[in-house]
């Protein structure tokens, strides 16, 4: 019961530093030991969004424009 209550416990410590900003999802990934598929299906059920704003998004769609362009 005691190593459960710690496994939460650091989930939640790490959950929070990345809805804070603090920590990127790689990071995330990283510290929980989780690939990318389970860590955003752990997300979504704790109700935790990507915290990007609309300029993180412009930011990414112009690398994928260029990514397009250099082929």
């Amino acid at each position: 019961v005691a190593r459960d209550l710690i496994d939460q416990g650091w989930i939640f410590y790490w959950v929070t530093r990345y809805r804070e900003g603090k920590v990127s999802l790689g990071t995330l990934s990283e510290k929980l030991a989780l690939p990318y598929s389970d860590l955003i299906d752990l997300l979504a059920g704790l109700k935790v969004e990507a915290p990007i704003d609309f300029s993180d998004y412009l930011a990414g769609v112009g690398i994928l424009g260029a990514r397009g362009r250099s082929k």
